[in-house]
């Protein structure tokens, strides 16, 4: 599932995004109780920082609901 993630590492569509973040909450669930989670969080922090960095936090104009948008991230942030 990691490998998976890592390859779409520039990708900048907000349903790929949010479909890769369901799986990577769903693991994140099971190690939460684990001595891995801060280490898996630190690992999501490294995966989802090129592309937040590329698309930014807030909406640019004319972009449509595709986008990659900060509330993936917020909502992944939640479930941690």
């Amino acid at each position: 599932m990691l490998k998976v993630a890592e390859a779409f590492g520039n990708e900048s569509n907000y349903t790929v995004w949010s479909d890769l973040l369901t799986g990577l909450s769903g693991l994140s669930v099971l190690l939460q109780y684990t001595d891995y989670h801060d280490l898996y969080k630190a690992y999501i922090r490294k995966l989802l920082t090129p592309v937040t960095e590329k698309m930014g936090w807030e909406p640019k104009p004319g972009e449509g609901e595709t986008c990659f948008q900060a509330n993936t991230c917020d909502t992944f942030r939640k479930k941690e």
